[in-house]
C-alpha cells in the first residue's frame, strides 16, 4: 500500500531504447546486438590506437598534417591515414544510422549520448577531412587534443557488465558504500585533528625554518605537518618505524608521546580501517543478494516476454487457446519455458486452467501481455 508503483512492470534500459526506434532498416540496425558490439569494438580499437599514436609521437615525432609523411617510410606512416579515416567513416555512419532510426527525430536532442557522439564525430570530421584539405591542419593541430575525448566513449562498455554479474555487484556495492566511506573519512579527520593538536603542542618548531628542523619537530612542527604524518605513518603505516624512532629520540615526554602515538595507531589503523573493510563486505554482500534477486526477476520477465511474442502468431496483442497450444512445437519457446521450469506435458492442464470458458456466456477468454 505504501509502494503501489511496485506493481507496475519495470522496463530495462534496452527496452526503453528500443521504444524510441522506428521499424525502418535504420531502426533494425540500431537495435541489433551485432551493431552495438561492433561499435564497442571500434571504440576500444580507437582507444588503443590513440595510445599507439601518442607513443609513436613521443618516440619518433609525427607531422601535424595527417597526410604528409615527411621523411618517414610509407610503412611507418600510412597506418595513421588508414585508421583515422576508418574511424571517421565508421563513427559518421553510426551517427547517421542512429539519427534516422528515431521515430521522432527531435528525440535525439534529449539523448545525451547521441549529442556527445555527434560532437565528437564533428571534431573528427574537421580534423581528418576538412583541415587537411584547407591546408591549415598544422596551424590548428591543437585540435588533435580533442581526440582524447573519444576515450570517454569507452564508458559505454559499462553495458557489458550485464554479462558479468560479479563485476556489476562489485561496482554497485562500491556506490552503495559511499555513505559509509564518507562517514569513516569524517571520523578519521576528526581523530587526526585532535591528535595533531596534541603532537603539535609538544613538538612545535616555532620560528625555525623547515630546513633547520630535526627529529620529531620535523614531523610534527605544525598542524598541517602533524595531520599529514599522522595519516601517512599512523593510519596507512608507511614508515612507522621512522616516526617511532623520532619520538623515542625526543628529549621530553617520550613515554607519554609514544603512548599517544600507539593509541592513535590502534584507533585509526587497526580499528577504523578494519571496521571500514567489514562495512564494505557487508554492503557488497547485501548488494549481491539484491542483484541476484533482481536478475532472477528480470530473467523471468524476459522469458515471459519471449513467450508472448512467440505465441502471438497474428500479432494482435492477445493470446488465444490455439496459439497457446501451438507453442509446444517451437524450440525457442521451449527453451524459454525451461528457464521457468515449465514442462511440455503440463500444457493441456495450463490451457484448461487459463482458457476456461465463462459460465454465463461460454466465451473463451484471451490474454494480453500484462
Amino acid at each position: 500500500m505504501r509502494h503501489p508503483e511496485r506493481d507496475i512492470p519495470v522496463k530495462d534500459a534496452d527496452e526503453v531504447e528500443r521504444e524510441k526506434l522506428n521499424n525502418s532498416i535504420f531502426g533494425k540496425v540500431a537495435a541489433s546486438k551485432k551493431f552495438e558490439y561492433t561499435t564497442l569494438f571500434i571504440i576500444v580499437l580507437n582507444a588503443l590506437f590513440i595510445g599507439y599514436d601518442a607513443d609513436f609521437s613521443a618516440r619518433f615525432g609525427k607531422p601535424d598534417d595527417l597526410y604528409v609523411c615527411g621523411d618517414y617510410k610509407p610503412s611507418a606512416c600510412y597506418q595513421f591515414i588508414f585508421f583515422e579515416n576508418l574511424f571517421a567513416v565508421y563513427f559518421t555512419m553510426e551517427v547517421f544510422i542512429r539519427f534516422w532510426a528515431y521515430k521522432r527525430k527531435c528525440s535525439c536532442l534529449r539523448d545525451l549520448w547521441f549529442l556527445f557522439d555527434s560532437t565528437l564525430v564533428m571534431f573528427m570530421i574537421v580534423e581528418t577531412w576538412i583541415l587537411p584539405v584547407m591546408g591549415t591542419s598544422g596551424a590548428l593541430s591543437q585540435l588533435s587534443v580533442l581526440r582524447l575525448l573519444r576515450l570517454l566513449r569507452i564508458t559505454r562498455m559499462a553495458k557489458l557488465m550485464r554479462f558479468f554479474p560479479e563485476l556489476q555487484i562489485i561496482v554497485k556495492g562500491m556506490l552503495a558504500a559511499v555513505r559509509a566511506v564518507v562517514s569513516v573519512a569524517i571520523l578519521l579527520i576528526m581523530l587526526l585533528y585532535v591528535f595533531a593538536i596534541i603532537f603539535t603542542s609538544e613538538y612545535n618548531q616555532g620560528d625555525v625554518s623547515d630546513e633547520d628542523v630535526i627529529g620529531a619537530n620535523k614531523l610534527f612542527g605544525s598542524m598541517t605537518k602533524s595531520m599529514r604524518h599522522l595519516f601517512i605513518m599512523g593510519t596507512i603505516l608507511d614508515d612507522i618505524t621512522l616516526c617511532c624512532n623520532f619520538i623515542r629520540s625526543s628529549s621530553s615526554n617520550t613515554f607519554q608521546m609514544m603512548t599517544f602515538f600507539v593509541l592513535f595507531v590502534l584507533i585509526s589503523s587497526f580499528t577504523m580501517l578494519n571496521m571500514l573493510i567489514g562495512i564494505l563486505c557487508e554492503v557488497v554482500c547485501a548488494t549481491g543478494e539484491g542483484e541476484r534477486r533482481k536478475s532472477s526477476e528480470m530473467g523471468v520477465r524476459d522469458a515471459i516476454t519471449t513467450l508472448f511474442h512467440k505465441m502471438d502468431k497474428d500479432n494482435n496483442g492477445e493470446i488465444t487457446r490455439a496459439e497457446f497450444l501451438d507453442m509446444k512445437s517451437d524450440r525457442h519457446v521451449m527453451k524459454a519455458l525451461g528457464h521457468l521450469e515449465v514442462k511440455a506435458k503440463h500444457f493441456e492442464m495450463y490451457a484448461d486452467l487459463m482458457f476456461k470458458a465463462e459460465e454465463g456466456s461460454g466465451e473463451v477468454p484471451t490474454f494480453d501481455m500484462e
